[in-house]
């Protein structure tokens, strides 16, 4: 566990003279557990050794830095990086947006249905919504740092997608 904390420690203090602010570095798993090792041609067990995992989940503000903070926490120590994820970090204003236009698109198609159909609609019975977890399109934008000798981790964070679904029912005449 010393070993552990010293090498941790050094990745916090790493990523905090990168610039990333301590409250977006979070230890989101701290685990310590056995292992037991075997002799490999009789398959004997020859002890148990103590493995820690210290998981830290660090939330990047600057993705024009992601690439350099990446290498600054191998550098640092870190010997397991996992699950790069890109979110928006305020969606109140898309959500809306969203939202919006997705009544829009709801009450033209039902009123395209029901002049298909020979009807008009009435009044709205029942409106439901769910909104979708941002959901990433790799590959179509740009990002990263240019590619150069010893240049960080090209990162390309894409677009991310806002979507919500709706549901209207009318009452049709």
């Amino acid at each position: 566990m010393s070993k552990n904390n010293t090498q941790a420690q050094a990745l916090v203090d790493a990523l905090k003279k990168a610039g990333v602010a301590g409250a977006d570095i979070q230890t989101s798993n701290f685990s310590v557990y056995t292992t037991s090792q075997y002799d490999k041609v009789t398959g004997v067990s020859t002890g148990t050794s103590y493995a820690v995992d210290n998981t830290v989940y660090v939330t990047v503000r600057d993705l024009t830095k992601l690439g350099t903070l990446l290498n600054t926490a191998v550098g640092a120590g870190a010997n397991n990086i996992n699950s790069i994820q890109f979110d928006v970090a305020d969606k109140t204003k898309a959500m809306t947006e969203a939202r919006q236009k997705a009544m829009t698109n709801a009450s033209s198609l039902a009123n395209e249905l029901a002049q298909t159909a020979g009807l008009k609609l009435g009044a709205i019975q029942n409106v439901t919504y769910s909104d979708n977890s941002p959901i990433p399109y790799y590959g179509m934008g740009g990002g990263g740092a240019a590619a150069a000798p010893n240049a960080s981790v090209p990162i390309q964070p894409g677009q991310t997608q806002i979507a919500v679904t709706v549901s209207v029912t009318y009452d049709v005449k």
